[in-house]
């Protein structure tokens, strides 16, 4: 019996992946259960398996199908950026946007942290490393290591979460802009 190709996403596949992160985000890894997910698409246990193979092996469909990598990528290729701070710029409003329509995604690399110590983050970041290089080196120059990128990338994704968390906190009320000059010229650019 064949498998399904990794490329194609037929309906199905695609039903169930919509699931597992609707009960991913709200319920946690641990508090959905394949059964729950098989139940609400209408499928036989043996279906998600046969998609996926394992509960890990569907989250990390999931923390994959539905990371922002390929999203910021789309956002910010085609255009010529003046300096690195405006590609930097256009790169975080673009994470932002993200988060702000799919607050959801939070949870998800929580569990991605939490629970997997981030054991499935270097494959999808790794798998746009070309195109990443690609559109910075315009602005940064050649020589960016794979290690550089990833920090990079890592330390905006950091900040951009600690934003929405602490825009969750009432009591320590975040600014965007100001986290962004942070990252930007790092811990010497406060109280400046």
């Amino acid at each position: 019996m064949a498998t399904p190709s990794s490329t194609t996403k037929p309906p199905r596949r695609t039903a169930i992946l919509n699931t597992a992160y609707e009960l991913f985000s709200r319920q946690g890894y641990h508090g959905t259960s394949i059964r729950q997910i098989a139940r609400r698409n209408q499928v036989a246990l043996s279906t998600i398996y046969y998609y996926f193979g394992s509960k890990e092996n569907l989250f990390a469909s999931v923390y994959e199908h539905f990371h922002p990598a390929p999203l910021l990528l789309e956002r910010l290729q085609g255009r010529t950026y003046q300096s690195r701070e405006d590609l930097l710029r256009h790169a975080w409003q673009a994470l932002m946007d993200f988060l702000e329509a799919s607050p959801e995604f939070i949870h998800i690399m929580f569990i991605e942290w939490v629970e997997f110590q981030g054991r499935h983050a270097p494959y999808v970041w790794t798998r746009f490393l070309p195109q990443w290089r690609a559109l910075l080196e315009p602005v940064f120059g050649q020589g960016l290591s794979d290690t550089d990128l990833l920090a990079l990338f890592g330390s905006l994704i950091g900040y951009a979460f600690g934003y929405v968390i602490a825009r969750q906190n009432q009591r320590y009320p975040a600014s965007k802009e100001r986290l962004l000059q942070l990252f930007l010229h790092g811990a010497t650019s406060l109280g400046a």
